[in-house]
């Protein structure tokens, strides 16, 4: 009798706990737990030892709050309104979340800032709040960029030449995250993750690499910047036939989570190779982790908005150790932006910064060799070939 009330008592509890729970957490720890379950079972994407990798992970997380926020690093690395006077940098997805306060930040002390955004209105109105604000001390230009669509990418090159600006910093920070959980496709028909986060942003690069070699000098290089995510320690790395089922992802069955985890692996495989690429050139490139941008008490879009029950486990109670605010996230950029001695750093043979700290992809998950120099040839090379198709 009384275990039976106990279980009542508990069940009715959860049940008042689930009503209550206005973030998700609950619902995103049965997500989690499902993504466990898959991985327990195996898979394509993931197997047994992601289990130990998420408390890891998770735990790691806890320290990303501890650190600088992105204007107090600016200050000290360019201190004045008009440190960067003279800089030109290219920002996508400047009108949201950590591109929006990296562009802001980079304004207020002197920078031309070119906001790379899908809608230009928006993009115009977050330009507005900060000149209303009275934070810009640069210049700002607004121009139209889907990473969704090739095509796009390649007019916005076009208008930025157009400009006939030197380019010193391109921040690739712009990224979609689990945009739901039926498969979507970029306009020239590739899975959406792998279009926006990864091939877009590679083509981008591509296509400004002249001017940011003619712009910079070997002792003051420019800089490219790749944001990834602490979640390429979940890679599962290259298979038998190394990356063959994955640039593109076509042959494996869609899973939103996954997919998003390759897309960020990709990005910190393309900024190794492109560094090993601009070896002794006037330019420079790395990836970077911001760390768990948005939650409880933040307010404003996620980036899983549209990925369900699982968007509570990251952004609800569940990781409320883990979140930061954009003034927070965007330190990581400004510090690899602006840093002397990343220059140094990265000649050195570091790729891959997490919050602002040199650290080594796959150190982890206890695989650094998924991130080796083989690895990211092949991904280059794969990638050219999907461009070329």
């Amino acid at each position: 009798m009384a275990k039976t009330t106990y279980i009542i008592c508990f069940v009715v509890f959860m049940g008042i706990m689930i009503q209550l729970d206005l973030d998700g957490g609950f619902a995103g720890v049965g997500a989690v737990i499902n993504l466990v379950s898959e991985c327990y079972r195996g898979n394509e994407h993931c197997d047994r030892s992601f289990i130990p990798r998420l408390p890891k992970i998770a735990a790691s997380m806890g320290f990303d709050k501890f650190k600088a926020s992105a204007m107090s690093l600016a200050e000290k690395y360019a201190p004045g309104k008009e440190s960067l006077k003279g800089k030109v940098a290219i920002v996508t997805g400047a009108s949201a979340g950590c591109g929006k306060e990296t562009a802001r930040v980079l304004l207020a002390h002197g920078c031309h800032v070119v906001f790379a955004v899908r809608n230009v209105e928006k993009g115009k109105k977050v330009l507005q709040s900060f000149v209303d604000a009275d934070t810009v001390s640069g210049k700002a230009t607004v121009l139209k960029m889907d990473l969704a669509d090739l095509d796009s990418v390649e007019s916005f090159v076009k208008e930025f030449n157009e400009l006939q600006l030197p380019l010193h910093l391109l921040i690739n920070n712009a990224g979609i995250m689990m945009p739901g959980l039926i498969k979507k496709r970029s306009k020239q028909g590739h899975e959406l993750q792998f279009a926006v986060n990864h091939l877009g942003h590679f083509r981008l690069t591509q296509l400004l690499e002249e001017n940011i070699l003619s712009s910079n000098t070997v002792e003051n290089p420019g800089r490219v910047l790749y944001l990834t995510s602490s979640g390429i320690e979940f890679w599962n790395g290259p298979g038998k036939d190394g990356l063959k089922a994955q640039i593109p992802p076509e042959t494996r069955k869609y899973h939103p989570f996954f997919g998003y985890i390759l897309s960020k692996a990709l990005n910190t495989l393309t900024a190794r190779e492109q560094q090993r690429r601009w070896k002794g050139k006037s330019a420079i490139a790395m990836s970077l982790n911001p760390g768990l941008v948005g939650g409880i008490g933040i307010g404003g879009p996620t980036m899983l908005d549209n990925a369900g029950p699982i968007k509570g486990a990251f952004y609800g109670w569940p990781f409320a150790h883990a979140q930061r605010s954009a003034a927070y996230g965007a330190a990581t950029s400004i510090h690899t932006a602006l840093a002397k001695e990343v220059v140094d750093e990265v000649r050195s043979g570091v790729t891959y910064y997490n919050n602002y700290e040199a650290t080594v992809p796959g150190a982890m998950s206890m695989h650094p060799e998924w991130f080796d120099e083989s690895i990211a040839k092949e991904a280059w090379e794969r990638t050219l070939n999907v461009l070329k198709a």
